[in-house]
C-alpha cells in the first residue's frame, strides 16, 4: 500500500543503518533481554547502545552483516510500502543471526519505521504476540 509520508526513504540497509538499528532487533537472546528491547524500542534506544561491533560490512548483494563477539547477523531489506496501514513508509527487513562459537541460528522478519525526519528507527509491530516470550513471567 502506498504510503501518505515516508521518514525512511533515505534509510537503506548499509553501514549507515548500524548506529540507529532498533535494539528489538537482536538476536539470539534471552526472554529477559528480549522483554528489555521491546522497552527500549519504545524508547527509541538503538542496539549499538548494547551490543559491540566488532565489523560491519555490506555484501555485493546488498546484505548488511554485523559481527559482534558472540554472534554474526545478517540483515536484508525485504520490501518498502505502509505495511500496517498507518499512513507511515514501512521497512521490512530481515535478520538472521547464528552464534560464532556454536550452532545456534535464529531469523526475523522486522517492521522497521520512523516517525520524524531523521528520528530514530523503531520495530513498528513491537507488541505483537511473536516478540512475547511464552511461559515468561518477569521476576518482581
Amino acid at each position: 500500500m502506498p504510503a501518505r509520508v515516508s521518514y525512511v526513504q533515505d534509510v537503506g540497509v548499509d553501514l549507515e543503518i548500524v548506529p540507529i538499528l532498533p535494539a528489538m532487533m537482536e538476536l539470539l537472546v534471552e526472554c529477559s533481554t528480549r522483554l528489555d528491547n521491546r522497552h527500549y524500542n519504545a524508547a527509541r534506544i538503538p542496539l549499538v547502545r548494547f551490543i559491540e561491533i566488532l565489523d560491519a560490512t555490506v555484501t555485493e548483494d546488498g546484505e548488511l552483516i554485523l559481527v559482534t563477539p558472540s554472534l554474526k547477523t545478517t540483515f536484508e531489506l525485504m520490501a518498502r510500502g505502509d505495511m500496517n496501514g498507518d499512513g507511515l513508509e514501512d521497512l521490512v527487513i530481515f535478520a538472521i543471526a547464528g552464534a560464532t562459537g556454536g550452532t545456534a541460528i535464529e531469523s526475523e522478519t522486522f517492521l522497521v519505521t520512523r516517525d520524524r525526519p531523521k528520528g530514530a528507527l523503531y520495530v513498528a509491530d513491537a507488541d505483537s504476540p511473536r516478540y512475547v516470550c511464552k511461559n515468561y513471567r518477569r521476576r518482581q
